[in-house]
C-alpha cells in the first residue's frame, strides 16, 4: 500500500511539474506575440505620425509663389520625408493581423508621394506643354491616396489627407489651370470661339452616341443570355471611342470666354471615366463570384458607385447643356442689342 501510494505521488508530481511547465510556455508564448503586436502598433502609429507631420507641412506652401524654383525645392522635402516613412513601412515585420492595414498604408504612401512628385514636376516647369496632363495625374494620384489611406483606422480614428494638404492642392490646381488659360487666351480671337463652339456641337454629338448605359449587359449575364467576354468587349469597345473623343477634347484650344463651357464638360468627362471604371470593377467582381445564389440586395450594392457614377454624369451634363444654351441665348440677346442700337443711331 505504501509502494502504491508513493508511486501514485510521483506520478502527481511529474503531473505537475509537466503542467508547470506547459503553462509556462503558454505564457511565455503570449507575452511575446503580445509584445510583438505593440511593438508593431507602436511602429504603425509613428510611421503614421511623421506622415501627418509631412503633409501639414504642405499648408506654409499656400503663401508662396506656386510656380517658383523654391517652391519646388519645399515640395521635393516633403516627398523625401514620406520616401524615407515608405522606407520603413517596408522593413517592418508585420504580423498578419496588420496584414491588410500595411497594404492600405503602402498603397496610400505610394500614392502620396507621386502626388508630391508631380506638385514640385509643376513647380519646376510651369509652362510644360502638357500641364494638362499633369492637373488630371494630380487628381489621380490625390484619388488613390484619399481611397486608401480612409481604409486605415489608427487609435480609433480615420486616418486621411489633412486638410491642409487638401488645401494646397486644390489651390495649386486652381492656379495653374488658370494660369495655362490665360496663357491659351493671349492666342485666341473671335474667330477661334467660332470654331470651338462648332468643334464642342461635334464632340457633345459624339459623346451623345458614346454614352451608355452597361446596367443592361450585366443583367443580360446574369441571366447567361450574353457571356462576361462579350460584356467586357463591349464596354471595351466603348471606352476605346470614349478615350478619341476624350483626346481630341483635350487638344481642343479654348478661347477666354469659352473657358467655363471646358471646364463644365470636362467635369462631364471625368463622371464618365468614373462611371466606366467603377462598372468594369463591379462587373468583373460578380464575374468573380463562387455564390451563383447572389441576393439582388447584394447586385444592388455591387454596382451602387457605378450607378451613382452614371447619374452624376448625366446630371452634370443636363447643367451644362443648360448653361452652354443659356449663354448663347445672352450672346444672341447682347448682337441683337447692339443691331437695334446701332439702326436707331443711325436713322
Amino acid at each position: 500500500m505504501n509502494i502504491k501510494s508513493a508511486k501514485i505521488k510521483i506520478l502527481l508530481y511529474i503531473l505537475s511539474l509537466l503542467a508547470i511547465v506547459f503553462l509556462t510556455i503558454f505564457i511565455v508564448y503570449s507575452l511575446f506575440n503580445l509584445n510583438k503586436y505593440t511593438s508593431s502598433e507602436k511602429a504603425i502609429v509613428t510611421i503614421t505620425d511623421e506622415i501627418k507631420k509631412a503633409n501639414e507641412k504642405s499648408a506654409s506652401l499656400n503663401s508662396k509663389e506656386l510656380d517658383s524654383k523654391q517652391t519646388g525645392k519645399d515640395i521635393k522635402k516633403i516627398s523625401t520625408a514620406l520616401t524615407k516613412e515608405a522606407s520603413k513601412l517596408s522593413k517592418l515585420n508585420i504580423n498578419d493581423k496588420y496584414k491588410t492595414l500595411i497594404f492600405n498604408l503602402k498603397n496610400g504612401i505610394k500614392n502620396n508621394i507621386l502626388l508630391y512628385k508631380q506638385l514640385e514636376a509643376c513647380a519646376n516647369n510651369p509652362d510644360a506643354p502638357d500641364i494638362d496632363a499633369s492637373m488630371n495625374s494630380l487628381n489621380t494620384y490625390k484619388n488613390l491616396s484619399t481611397k486608401y489611406y480612409s481604409k486605415i483606422t489608427i487609435n480609433n480614428e480615420k486616418f486621411s489627407l489633412p486638410d491642409n494638404t487638401l488645401k494646397f492642392i486644390d489651390s495649386f490646381q486652381t492656379y495653374f489651370t488658370i494660369r495655362k488659360r490665360n496663357k491659351t487666351d493671349k492666342n485666341f480671337s473671335l474667330s477661334m470661339s467660332s470654331d470651338f463652339d462648332n468643334t464642342m456641337d461635334a464632340i457633345c454629338t459624339q459623346f451623345n452616341l458614346i454614352r451608355t448605359d452597361f446596367s443592361d449587359y450585366a443583367t443580360k449575364t446574369r441571366k447567361k443570355i450574353i457571356s462576361y467576354d462579350y460584356a467586357f468587349d463591349k464596354i471595351n469597345k466603348n471606352d476605346a471611342e470614349f478615350i478619341n473623343l476624350e483626346n481630341n477634347f483635350q487638344n481642343l484650344s479654348v478661347p477666354s470666354n469659352r473657358i467655363d463651357i471646358y471646364k463644365d464638360f470636362n467635369l462631364v468627362l471625368n463622371d464618365y471615366v468614373s462611371y466606366i471604371n467603377n462598372f468594369i470593377s463591379a462587373l468583373n467582381y460578380e464575374s468573380n463570384l463562387k455564390d451563383a445564389s447572389v441576393s439582388s440586395s447584394d447586385i444592388n450594392d455591387i454596382y451602387k458607385e457605378a450607378r451613382d457614377a452614371f447619374k452624376k454624369t448625366t446630371r452634370d451634363y443636363n447643367a451644362f447643356e443648360k448653361n452652354t444654351f443659356q449663354k448663347k441665348i445672352n450672346k444672341f440677346s447682347l448682337f441683337y442689342f447692339t443691331y437695334e442700337l446701332f439702326f436707331y443711331f443711325c436713322a
